[in-house]
């Protein structure tokens, strides 16, 4: 069964590229430009992750986030931010705001497939258990 992956960003470019990227890579994806839509979307769908963008209009992605996490449906559903944001402050705030992980725009490709695996597959691209997964 495919591993189905929703993508949050409201630049449509960025969305298009992820999508694509995932995609040709054998993930299903659904994707939405709106951190709210995001959060409906999430309820509905039960995504096995969510890449959200951090610096959306009206809702965030921290608020999009908190959303997530106070709902029982979707709560423990893995988001990794994808952000321009990469400064140290930025990715601890993102560390502790609750997020699994972040990729910093610009990424490469293995860069984001990488960062994606352990959360969809239990495992990084050595075949090691990923931490993360044994709780």
């Amino acid at each position: 069964m495919m591993k189905r992956i929703l993508i949050v960003d409201d630049n449509l470019m960025n969305l298009k590229l992820l999508k694509t990227i995932l995609d040709a890579n054998d993930y299903e994806t659904l994707s939405t430009e709106s951190g709210l839509a995001a959060v409906q979307l999430a309820e509905e769908q039960q995504p096995d992750l969510i890449l959200l963008d951090i610096q959306m209009p009206e809702v965030d992605g921290y608020m999009a986030l908190e959303m997530l996490r106070s709902k029982k449906t979707t709560q423990d559903i893995p988001v990794i931010a994808v952000t321009g944001n990469g400064m140290a402050h930025d990715r601890k705030k993102m560390t502790n705001c609750g997020f699994n992980h972040y990729i910093i725009k610009p990424y490469k490709i293995t860069t984001l497939l990488n960062a994606i695996n352990p959360f969809l597959h239990g495992f990084d691209t050595a075949g090691e258990i990923h931490a993360n997964n044994l709780k």
